[in-house]
């Protein structure tokens, strides 16, 4: 179960125990889930309904308990706790992630230098007819080590929302780069 869905389930479970309903005049649509004594996976219910509750009589909105209040209150602190441990396991994980990236692209940003300072050692010593050639193998060795360096640090710099793609980018610059230093 993914962490959003195991958060929103904590928290129709807490409403649910400190005894809240929707507001009066409200109609609700969501999913109620009812678990035996066990609560294996296979004894799980789930059943959708909507609800509607009737407008007050008085006109002076809902009257709740204080001992009701109390448990929506625990309720609510309990989630905003769930959230933010939630939250914080999400940017741990994410934070591994992009060091794992980091350290993957490494070796061929290395390896790409190299090839580059060799390259330009050679072209000081090179013969007239050979010298344009080894310079333009320099100049598309220099691109395609930046454009990897850039995807790299966009991957490092990316929100949970879009790393799959930095990184699919990142691996993309990482894999041309490579090709280019194969040939």
């Amino acid at each position: 179960m993914t962490a959003p869905a195991r958060l929103l389930m904590t928290a129709a479970f807490a409403l649910s125990a400190a005894g809240c309903t929707p507001p009066p005049g409200t109609t609700t649509r969501g999913t109620a889930t009812h678990a035996s004594a066990t609560h294996t996976p296979a004894t799980h219910t789930t059943a959708t309904t909507t609800t509607t509750t009737p407008p007050p009589a008085t006109g002076s909105g809902p009257v709740i308990d204080p001992a009701t209040k109390e448990k929506a209150r625990d309720a609510a602190r309990d989630l905003g706790a769930a959230a933010k441990d939630a939250a914080g396991q999400v940017g741990d994980k994410l934070k591994e992630w992009k060091d794992d990236a980091a350290k993957a692209m490494a070796p061929h940003l290395d390896a790409a230098e190299k090839k580059i300072n060799d390259l330009e050692r050679q072209a000081k010593d090179a013969a007239a007819d050979k010298k344009p050639a080894i310079d333009a193998r320099v100049k598309e060795l220099k691109a395609k080590r930046d454009e990897a360096a850039k995807r790299l640090e966009a991957a490092r710099n990316a929100a949970a929302d879009k790393w799959e793609d930095a990184k699919r980018d990142a691996q993309k610059a990482a894999d041309d780069l490579k090709a280019s230093l194969d040939k």
